[in-house]
């Protein structure tokens, strides 16, 4: 639900020691801890000084966020995923329900599909190739990860898991002789300290991709340069307009591109770029993408 995620906005503004969070949507079920200092200095536009501690599994609806927040941010909003995704599911269903007037004397329950549960309301999902350009033009981690399992599924059969995912994954890379040395997937949605990749596999993998037949759909689904998705602000120099398309990748410390560039020359190349470095994600890497992709621009 609302891919297990709530908006953040926090005011420095009013008669008060702490800045006001407000959480939209608000489970009702949720425990929030404000423990954000009023700051001053220059305000960072990721993150805002904000630190959410997500909840541990002996506490999943209690959330801290703390940190210091500069008055110079003004009213700003972040996106953050939270809570388990039954509790969540659950809070945020309970809290509309009975703003729309409902009643609810229970609570949330996990079990087995009963034998004799009937359909409600089935609802058909957009074609692949949409949802793929969703993923890809917005780094979207929670539709990521559900590709993956139900790649699993169409593949090696129910239930979706995340062991069939990974498996259906290995064998798509094998069947297509991609180097998959030192491949380590987990849970598929980007968002892991766990999961590994090598430029050369990423690289052999892209080049398959291209020379697929489902390469239109593919190479539509990335972020165009100074056009759209997690590229709309970025590669705008003259002549780069439209011909870069590149998925990028960031978690902390981490900073990485890949995708295609088209050329000056009118070639098109592969591009793998993965930094792992203290700071990476707060600026550098992006600096070492630009230069970098001016070269092969150029090339």
């Amino acid at each position: 639900m609302n891919f297990q995620s709530s908006r953040f906005t926090v005011s420095p503004f009013g008669q008060r020691s702490r800045p006001q969070i407000v959480v939209t949507p608000l489970p009702s079920n949720l425990v929030l801890k404000n423990q954000v200092q009023l700051g001053t200095g220059r305000c960072n536009p990721a993150d805002g000084g904000l630190i959410f501690d997500m909840p541990d599994r002996k506490d999943p609806n209690t959330l801290v966020v703390r940190g210091v927040f500069p008055v110079s941010c003004g009213v700003y909003s972040v996106t953050r995923a939270i809570m388990t995704a039954p509790d969540y599911a659950y809070g945020t269903f309970r809290t509309m329900w009975t703003q729309s007037g409902g009643v609810v004397d229970g609570a949330a329950r996990l079990a087995r599909l009963p034998q004799d549960a009937r359909l409600l309301f089935e609802y058909e999902s957009l074609p692949l190739a949409e949802i793929i350009r969703l993923v890809n033009k917005f780094s979207n981690n929670v539709m990521a990860r559900t590709v993956m399992l139900t790649v699993g599924v169409e593949s090696l059969g129910s239930p979706a898991t995340a062991e069939r995912g990974r498996n259906a994954m290995r064998n798509w890379l094998a069947k297509r002789g991609i180097n998959a040395d030192g491949f380590v997937l987990e849970n598929g949605s980007g968002l892991s300290r766990s999961e590994r990749v090598t430029a050369r596999g990423m690289g052999e993998m892209l080049d398959v991709a291209w020379h697929s037949a489902f390469m239109p759909e593919f190479a539509a689904s990335l972020p165009l340069s100074a056009t759209d998705g997690t590229l709309r602000n970025r590669f705008n120099s003259p002549g780069m307009h439209g011909r870069i398309r590149l998925k990028t990748g960031r978690i902390d410390d981490v900073s990485a591109l890949a995708g295609f560039v088209n050329a000056a020359s009118g070639r098109t190349y592969v591009v793998v770029i993965m930094i792992n470095h203290p700071g990476a994600h707060a600026g550098t890497g992006e600096a070492i993408h630009a230069e970098l992709i001016r070269w092969i621009f150029g090339q």
